[in-house]
């Protein structure tokens, strides 16, 4: 089916795009920056969030067709675990824009607060929250 092949090609080209970089990040930076995504847990957000937002795509995709609804049912599993397994792509070029944007110092001030018991909490409740989204 020609919708089904378009359409999963135009889903990947999403999760595997990266950011293009117009200014250089310092090492020191991107390093930082991918320490604070890994003490927010970003890859377990990614995964939470989803399959939630797939299903919010289903309206767009399929509007009100049947048989497109249902191919759209089918796919999904299959581009979940796809996407989840570009989370090491995904992870990197969320780094870069960080790095981009925030200095190594800042970005260490950030993972501080996550590693407090505030910050923790915090993150636990997005993950759940997102969980139990619509």
């Amino acid at each position: 089916m020609h919708f089904k092949s378009w359409f999963f090609a135009a889903v990947l080209s999403v999760f595997a795009a990266i950011p293009a970089q117009s200014q250089q990040s310092s090492p020191e930076a991107v390093a930082a920056a991918k320490a604070l995504l890994v003490t927010m847990r970003a890859a377990d957000q990614f995964k939470a969030i989803l399959p939630l937002l797939m299903q919010q795509l289903k309206p767009a995709i399929a509007q009100g067709r049947p048989e497109v609804a249902a191919e759209y049912d089918k796919l999904v599993p299959i581009m979940i675990v796809r996407a989840t397994g570009k989370l090491d792509k995904l992870v990197a070029a969320t780094a870069e824009l960080y790095a981009m944007h925030f200095s190594a110092a800042e970005l260490r001030e950030l993972a501080k607060f996550y590693e407090t018991a505030a910050g923790k909490k915090f993150l636990e409740k997005c993950l759940k929250s997102r969980g139990k989204a619509s």
